[in-house]
């Protein structure tokens, strides 16, 4: 490695460093929430928006103790739920968390976050969208169904 190159990489641990010093969310945890609002077609910036608006909304400050912490990559998949839930009520006239008697919802376990449902609520889901061609669906929502499993 040459000079240069061996001052820039210790350039990039430094500011990295620092960063970690001011968000205390690891980096498996920012990995996974940045890799879902890649596999679901979301920029950054809406990603970062709706952890803002979740923080807002709960009144629970972005940064704070270990045990305050914002889960964001829960927050990203709740996100993912609502905007899925809406545009499947869009096409179908039909609310998946209201009007079911068995619900998907967003888990929250840091990296390990995830959908919970069970097999009744995907039979619940398909039931909706039965009739529907999936690409009636926006890509979001087409993602979403499949990750489920209710294509």
């Amino acid at each position: 490695m040459s000079n240069e190159e061996d001052r820039r990489e210790e350039e990039r641990e430094r500011v990295q460093a620092f960063i970690s010093a001011l968000i205390p969310y690891g980096y498996s945890d920012v990995c996974a929430t940045t890799n879902l609002l890649k596999e679901y077609g979301l920029s950054m910036e809406e990603g970062a928006e709706a952890v803002e608006e979740f923080c807002d909304s709960t009144g629970t400050p972005l940064v704070g103790k270990n045990d305050t912490l914002i889960d964001t990559t829960y927050v990203i998949y709740d996100y993912i739920l609502q905007k899925a839930r809406t545009n499947i009520e869009e096409i179908t006239g039909n609310d998946i968390l209201n009007d079911t008697q068995n619900q998907v919802y967003a888990y929250g376990n840091y990296c390990c976050s995830g959908f919970d449902y069970s097999g009744d609520a995907i039979e619940e889901i398909q039931k909706i969208i039965k009739g529907h061609k999936l690409e009636e669906f926006d890509e979001l929502t087409q993602t979403f169904l499949k990750e489920i499993e209710a294509v």
